[in-house]
């Protein structure tokens, strides 16, 4: 076999190596394409699984500045992140949304929420710990990519993440969702009879 044949053999191999990759990017942008903006934003953020990072925020009521570790307190948190001038954030605020309901129906379950601006507490749905951060510096450490934007972390890791309208899609975050633990494969009940199954995000 003479070189000139086996260096041509060789490019050859390396040319349908890399159409065939081209062509796995091209069916993957073409999915991207396909998929639902919705779908998409609710893809970005952190990863499922990641732990998400301690942030610094501000009780409205007392004024004081805390970072919150999300491994402290109920082992469940749902944080809404929401800001100024966002009108669906505004109506998720109105009793009329009944997010007030969910403290009661998921009594294991911390719920936040995440605000720019200092608000009264009674501005909030009840069972809703209200947070601050005026610069977003706690939204930017969570990487939120539209508002408003919902995280389900349990045990210190992010289990579920999207955007919510209204309360059914705060409920299903936390109704269809589960997190295994680390090194085995138990699931965290989140207050229903059964256990919870985990949905994947493809792109």
């Amino acid at each position: 076999m003479s070189s000139l044949f086996l260096s041509t053999y060789v490019i050859l191999w390396v040319v349908v190596a890399i159409q065939l990759l081209l062509l796995v990017l091209l069916y993957r942008q073409f999915g991207m394409m396909l998929v639902p903006g919705r779908s998409l934003v609710s893809a970005a953020g952190l990863d499922l699984g990641a732990p998400a990072p301690i942030v610094d925020s501000m009780d409205p009521a007392s004024g004081s500045k805390t970072p919150l570790d999300w491994k402290a307190g109920q082992s469940i948190k749902l944080a809404i992140f929401a800001r100024e001038g966002c009108p669906i954030c505004s109506s998720l605020r109105e009793p009329e949304a009944n997010l007030s309901e969910l403290h009661s129906a998921w009594p294991d379950v911390d719920f936040l929420w995440f605000d720019s601006k200092a608000r009264g507490v009674d501005d909030y749905p009840d069972g809703w710990k209200p947070l601050v951060s005026p610069e977003l510096t706690a939204h930017d450490a969570m990487k939120v990519p539209a508002f408003p934007f919902a995280y389900l972390v349990v045990e210190g890791r992010v289990a579920a993440k999207g955007v919510v309208n209204d309360r059914n899609d705060v409920d299903s975050l936390v109704a269809k969702q589960y997190t295994k633990g680390r090194g085995n494969d138990s699931t965290v009940n989140l207050g229903g009879s059964t256990p919870l199954h985990e949905e994947h995000v493809h792109a």
